[in-house]
């Protein structure tokens, strides 16, 4: 099953929905969470034949007007269950194969560091529900979680400390990984160049318990900041759901995890 996080601005464009299309099919899509869609809740039945007449959607339009999030998934393969919804987050429960089942959280957070806090609260009761189960959360936090997360300050935020002592509380951590740190560039060079990791992939106590061997890759293309993940993800009882992949994508950062319950690890990374 291969998941992924895609922030795709634009995405009312007809370009767009060709260019994810693709994406599923070439990849193998399963589970696709899009970030900062604008997508009006009219459009969605149009958007989602124009992808894929079998596949399903779930959107946070009820509740979000700008910071929309769409959750699209194939349901011949998975069953994505939505259970807890606001407009910065959609956390659900995937049943994989042997009813074996995962919680998955697709997260937009705002830029209002006022506003943002409520997405601190939500974490905080999602981590009590989902203690006893894996738990993974991809998307854009739109906030560094340490000074070393900007390439031209260390100087840590008020904001930022909120959003480090939240996951401390609900002891939720990155995924440890090598390579090129900033998801996020101002698309300037020289001292104007401003550069920041807002994007991460977090996971809790059962995810590291279960899922211990993992690493992450990124790199640097160009002027871009294109962060390029894959994380390889071969124990516990994960095996019984034979093969599982996430996969983060952005206008700047990929990242890319696998699961499976063969010896060895084989690692593609597939260029933007």
């Amino acid at each position: 099953m291969n998941v992924a996080a895609w922030n795709v601005r634009g995405f009312n464009d007809p370009s767009k929905h060709r260019e994810v299309t693709c994406f599923i099919s070439s990849n193998n899509i399963s589970l696709l969470g899009i970030l900062e869609s604008r997508v009006r809740h009219p459009n969605l039945d149009q958007l989602l034949r124009s992808i894929n007449n079998y596949l399903k959607c779930y959107s946070n339009h009820s509740v979000a007007t700008l910071r929309r999030i769409l959750v699209i998934w194939d349901p011949s393969l998975i069953n994505f269950i939505p259970i807890f919804v606001n407009d910065q987050a959609i956390h659900g429960k995937v049943l994989l194969s042997n009813n074996f089942y995962v919680f998955v959280s697709f997260v937009y957070g705002v830029c209002d560091s006022n506003t943002r806090r409520s997405l601190w609260v939500d974490l905080i009761h999602c981590a009590a529900e989902f203690k006893d189960q894996p738990w993974v959360i991809l998307g854009d936090f739109n906030v560094s979680r340490f000074g070393k997360e900007h390439n031209s300050s260390n100087r840590v935020t008020k904001a930022m400390t909120e959003f480090n002592n939240t996951m401390r509380t609900v002891e939720l951590d990155d995924l440890k990984g090598t390579g090129f740190k900033f998801t996020w560039s101002n698309m300037r060079r020289g001292s104007e160049a401003i550069m920041k990791k807002l994007d991460r992939t977090l996971g809790n106590w059962q995810w590291f318990n279960l899922l211990g061997d993992t690493y992450a890759r990124s790199m640097l293309r160009g002027s871009r900041i294109i962060p390029q993940s894959l994380y390889s993800l071969c124990r516990g009882s994960f095996a019984a759901a034979n093969l599982l992949n996430f996969l983060i994508l952005g206008p700047k950062m990929r990242i890319f995890f696998k699961l499976s319950n063969r010896s060895g690890i084989r690692c593609t990374l597939a260029p933007l």
